[in-house]
């Protein structure tokens, strides 16, 4: 009984050095047919305790399972989807220009120097008053009356709302993917010149949030590795690539 205990004992340590440079699955195998083996030759040893035996394998190969779904498993999910979780880079982003921004030279004889969200921020896509007494008047004038509260409540939100978009970025310096998508969401909210701030702000502080919930989820118990790699795979050139993520990863 000790030996067959000690046999278990064995196996379950196989099992967990193995998950760690060879992968859960392949563990599993190779501990399960160990298991397996040992449980014979014991069997034909003793007859009198092969009920023991067969007892003390189902044992084993439970705590294996439990070790597995619980312990190993999980963290070398983790590991195994860390490269493929890492967020888009310039490259790998929608190359959708902003509208109304200048073409580029034909044949240019080297491309241009990547910016950053805050650089274009404060040139390309910095606050345009006229824009935005543009886009008010449009909004809340109707057969040439102009709804006067409406209109001057809508001026102080969307110039409050550029304010809000420059410090959102600040706060989040280390999220770089940022930097390519800005311009994307900018365009998917500028019509016929004329950008809503209050939307590009709503969009990135969306896609900032879904990021980071991703992020927590990976931290969980029962975090599914395969299924958050799979899900950013599929989702990271769309214009929202993180909420999108998120929404997948999240749908049972």
């Amino acid at each position: 009984m000790t030996n067959a205990f000690t046999a278990v004992l064995g196996l379950i340590l196989l099992f967990v050095f193995s998950a760690m440079f060879f992968g859960a699955g392949v563990a599993a195998a190779v501990t399960g047919l160990g298991l397996v083996v040992v449980i014979v030759i014991a069997a034909r040893h003793n007859p009198a305790r092969r009920g023991t035996l067969i007892l003390v394998g189902v044992l084993g190969v439970a705590t294996i399972a439990t070790l597995a779904w619980v312990v190993v498993a999980p963290r070398v999910g983790r590991e195994a989807g860390d490269a493929l979780y890492a967020p888009p880079t310039r490259d790998e982003m929608p190359t959708q220009a902003p509208r109304g921004a200048p073409a580029a030279a034909a044949q240019p004889t080297e491309p241009p120097p990547a910016r950053t969200a805050l650089e274009i921020l404060a040139s390309d896509f910095k606050y345009n008053p006229e824009t935005t007494d543009a886009w008010c008047h449009q909004e809340w004038e109707k057969r040439g009356v102009l709804n006067q509260e409406m209109y001057r409540y809508c001026i102080r939100t969307e110039k409050q709302a550029h304010a809000d978009l420059v410090a959102l970025v600040k706060k989040h310096p280390d999220l770089k993917w940022i930097d390519a998508l800005l311009p994307i969401i900018w365009s998917e909210w500028t019509k016929r010149g004329l950008t809503q701030y209050t939307m590009v702000r709503h969009e990135v502080d969306r896609e900032i949030e879904g990021y980071l919930d991703l992020q927590y989820e990976r931290g969980k118990r029962g975090y599914d590795a395969a299924k958050m790699t799979t899900c950013i795979a599929e989702w990271r050139s769309h214009a929202n690539p993180w909420t999108m993520a998120e929404h997948c990863y999240k749908k049972e």
